[in-house]
Parts: C-alpha cells; sequence; structure tokens
C-alpha cells in the first residue's frame, strides 16, 4: 500500500467502468427479460 497515488486513480478508473458496464448490461437483460 506504499504506491497510494499511481494505484488508486487507476483502482477507481477501473471500478467506475467496471460498474458502468455492469449496470447498462443489467438494465439490458430486465429489458430483455420485460419484452420477452
Amino acid at each position: 500500500m506504499s504506491e497510494q497515488n499511481g494505484g488508486l486513480t487507476e483502482g477507481q478508473g477501473v471500478g467506475r467502468v467496471v460498474l458502468i458496464i455492469g449496470l447498462s448490461v443489467f438494465l439490458i437483460g430486465l429489458i430483455g427479460l420485460f419484452v420477452m
């Protein structure tokens, strides 16, 4: 945990992208279920 400057920002960015992708996939799945 010595390199807090570089790792923290990278981790936050990756986590944010993963969250956005997960939410979009989840919403698309829900819409697909409702359409079917």
